[in-house]
């Protein structure tokens, strides 16, 4: 684990994009080694052998934990909104809480999106 897998720069600033923050030059610089070790353990991880391990579905037995599913009647739509500070077409109207980040993607297409 001496040399960890290289992450670019590009990677890191997508990442940055994704997660909403800005780093300093010496964080963007901690934080790529640091990812690199991460990424250098868990190609050691792949190698373990589980051929032999029994799929574990819950890490703990739950006991009751859910109810059945039976359909009932619901809210009125128009008794919960009246409650809203705001609405609109029958809706909530909340504020956006996230900004999203632009669809680029690091120049070696590795930006984490599905298929990748």
């Amino acid at each position: 684990m001496s040399n960890p897998t290289p992450i670019t720069p590009e990677q890191i600033e997508y990442l940055c994009r994704l997660a909403a923050i800005q780093l300093a030059p010496e964080e963007v610089s901690k934080l790529k080694g640091d990812l690199g070790r991460i990424l250098e353990y868990m190609k050691l991880l792949e190698d373990v052998d589980t051929g032999g391990a029994e799929p574990l579905v819950q890490p703990a037995q739950l006991a009751g934990g859910l109810r059945e599913d039976v359909p009932g009647t619901g809210s009125d739509p128009a008794d919960a909104l009246r409650g809203a500070p705001k609405s609109c077409d029958g809706y909530f109207a909340v504020p956006p809480v996230v900004k999203r980040a632009p669809k680029s993607a690091p120049a070696d297409g590795r930006g984490g999106q599905a298929g990748s």
